[in-house]
């Protein structure tokens, strides 16, 4: 009987949560969010110079949870996401990973991208792949190069939550932005900076 009564204590407390959606568009959920796009901006700005910026994508998301689990009713996870698509300056491998090691390195990005070596044996298979992913002043940035654009399409088009999300702002590539993939020389960069500004377990 007990535990009955804690089931539905639970379903009580469920049923009175506030609507995530009007949780993330609370003032003080709000100011959080602005926050992770002031530091996304300033984090991605070394990059912008490391060729011809062709797009910029933007897409804010929250993740409600397990909306279905009586035990977890009030987790909330958002994330800031700002893409930059990029023609480097430099058309030979080298030079151009040169340039992208070095604003890497302008933002304190921890991680270690790939050598010459390595990312011209990933180019020369063809297709895209990660060339850094690494945390700088608290946002992940992932670089990746592409120079096929039907796997650029697949990264375009993915989700980054399967049922439970939903959409603050949502921003892909164009069809025509991602045809560049397949002229710009030797590949196109794909800059990622990902900032999570709510993560709630209950």
């Amino acid at each position: 009987m007990t535990f009955l009564a804690g089931v539905l204590g639970l379903a009580l407390f469920a049923g009175c949560s506030a609507d995530p959606r009007d949780r993330a568009e609370g003032s003080g959920i709000a100011a959080e969010r602005r926050e992770g796009i002031t530091r996304s901006a300033m984090v991605l700005s070394p990059f912008e110079e490391v060729g011809t910026v062709l797009a910029t994508r933007r897409s804010d998301w929250c993740d409600a949870g397990r909306r279905d689990s009586l035990w977890d009713p009030g987790r909330l996870l958002c994330n800031v996401e700002r893409r930059l698509l990029i023609d480097p300056a430099d058309d030979d491998l080298p030079g151009a990973a040169a340039a992208m090691r070095a604003a890497l390195s302008a933002r304190g990005c921890a991680g270690v991208p790939l050598d010459d070596a390595q990312l011209a044996r990933d180019v020369a298979a063809g297709g895209g792949g990660v060339f850094s992913s690494s945390g700088c002043f608290g946002v992940t940035v992932t670089v990746r190069w592409y120079s096929d654009p039907e796997a650029a399409s697949r990264l375009n088009a993915s989700r980054p939550f399967p049922d439970t999300g939903f959409w603050l702002r949502e921003g892909g590539f164009d069809d025509s932005e991602l045809g560049s993939v397949s002229v710009s020389k030797p590949f196109v960069w794909w800059v990622d900076a990902d900032y999570t500004y709510v993560n709630e377990q209950v």
